[in-house]
């Protein structure tokens, strides 16, 4: 009998089947969620895991509102943290129809760590389980009510693994990290380590520009400098050929290289180079 549901659930992976919950609203079973596919969106750094989600109102009481949904992500069977990946923000509401169906996506950060994680735990696909959210909202917005729901074990196929694996340049890439010295140890890098810690919590608000913004003050203060200084081009450019030349009669030391990558990325991180909101997204 054992082999037989295993049997019967990697027959569902492969095919990539969508699984269904139930969300108690206005006092019954008023919506059918059913995840499709996963997907990603691949970023720098981090990535974004989607999952699409297709709403469908099952009694009439349920229809005629704005539906917006939130949920909470794990991976079925992965070790530590029993095996959570994220939580999704509550999707924009929609109206949702009467004998028609909505599709909306949740996002979920992941960065390499998780990613290398998944893949590590076996060279079969995996499950996801979901907890959902379901915020129900009139729509002249006079009142609204919350449910919730489960879907367990969605599969996510072997097949849209390697999708994900490589538009995300899973093996093209290798993450290293390094601890962050203190800043009571360190005193000269205390106001870089504050812009530092400015820039990922922005980052984690989604405000892109300020945490451009922050990034680009951390590089600055690491040489005591205002963050308008170095900005042009002929400097960054002085510098890199002053480095080549350096390059043809001795070695250039780490010291140097490393101070011309934080020019350059300074450089790079010059907001007022980028004037449109979109030059400053995630990807």
């Amino acid at each position: 009998m054992l082999i037989r549901c295993e049997r019967a659930f990697r027959a569902i992976q492969q095919a990539g089947a969508v699984v269904e919950t139930w969300v108690v609203l206005f006092g019954n079973n008023s919506l059918s969620i059913e995840a499709d596919r996963v997907s990603i969106r691949p970023g720098l750094g981090r990535h974004q895991l989607v999952v699409p989600l297709n709403v469908r109102a099952t009694r009439p009481e349920a229809a005629d509102h704005i539906i917006a949904v939130n949920g909470q992500v794990s991976v079925t069977g992965l070790d530590g943290g029993g095996g959570y990946l994220g939580t999704s923000p509550r999707t924009p509401g929609m109206r949702l129809y009467a004998n028609s169906k909505l599709t909306v996506s949740l996002l979920v950060d992941v960065d390499p760590g998780q990613i290398d994680a998944i893949e590590h735990r076996g060279s079969s696909g995996f499950a996801l389980n979901i907890a959902l959210e379901v915020l129900a909202t009139n729509l002249d917005g006079t009142a609204s009510e919350v449910g919730g729901g489960t879907i367990s074990d969605h599969p996510v196929t072997r097949e849209d693994w390697l999708t994900i694996l490589e538009q995300t340049k899973y093996r093209q890439t290798m993450l290293v990290e390094l601890v962050l010295p203190d800043a009571q140890a360190a005193p000269h890098l205390a106001k870089a380590l504050g812009y530092l810690a400015d820039a990922r919590r922005r980052s984690l608000e989604g405000e892109h520009r300020l945490t451009v913004e922050s990034l680009r003050q951390a590089l600055a203060s690491i040489k005591n400098m205002s963050p308008d200084e170095e900005d042009d081009t002929e400097t960054v450019m002085a510098a890199l050929k002053a480095a080549r030349s350096q390059a043809q009669t001795t070695t250039v030391g780490y010291r140097e290289r490393y101070e011309l990558v934080r020019q350059a990325l300074k450089f790079l991180s010059d907001l007022g180079a980028h004037p449109e909101a979109a030059e400053t997204t995630p990807t």
